[in-house]
């Protein structure tokens, strides 16, 4: 069996995603011009979770999860497992306390779950993700998925917030002690 074939009627290439994840990007290179003065790993790491990002979600080896079980639980956990903790510790400690004085933030952050919360709805979400009625649910209607697994990654980056925020604060008490 060929690729070509393996492949038809997938969706190839998410440009969409691309283009946002584009528009993401240069937000985050802008701001990280205005606000941060050196440049460490951070970057590099915001960066690597947005490429696995996109060939996890929106290159053809995404296709690869449909075909089988094993593959989509890769796909799962590279998705909620890895990315989100290489984004979020690619955003520099002083950006999140930036982001949180913009009162559009002030009002996301009132509005999300405390950690443990977002734990445990993600936790049976997730579950609810790979019941057979739920997935034939999805095989219907392709946008519910998609706004069921953005809501996931959204989860996600909530329950990974507190470990980042609190390994950064541990970074800087140590650069601070040093000097």
């Amino acid at each position: 069996m060929s690729l070509e074939v393996l492949f038809a009627g997938e969706k190839m290439w998410n440009v969409p995603l691309l283009i946002s994840l584009l528009i993401v990007s240069i937000v985050y290179v802008y701001t990280l011009k205005q606000f941060v003065k050196t440049f460490n790993k951070q970057p590099i790491l915001f960066f690597v979770g947005l490429i696995v990002l996109y060939f996890t979600l929106g290159t053809p080896l995404a296709a690869f999860s449909h075909l089988s079980f094993s593959s989509h639980m890769l796909q799962m956990s590279v998705l909620y497992f890895i990315i989100p903790p290489l984004i979020l510790f690619g955003i520099p400690n002083i950006l999140y306390h930036r982001m949180l004085d913009i009162s559009v933030f002030k009002l996301i952050r009132r509005l999300f779950l405390p950690p443990i919360v977002s734990l445990i709805i993600f936790a049976g979400l997730l579950f609810l993700y790979h019941l057979p009625t739920t997935l034939h649910i999805f095989s219907l209607n392709p946008r519910f998925h998609e706004i069921y697994l953005v809501l996931l990654f959204f989860l996600s980056l909530r329950m990974w917030w507190p470990f980042v925020l609190s390994d950064q604060s541990k970074e800087e008490k140590k650069k601070n002690d040093m000097h």
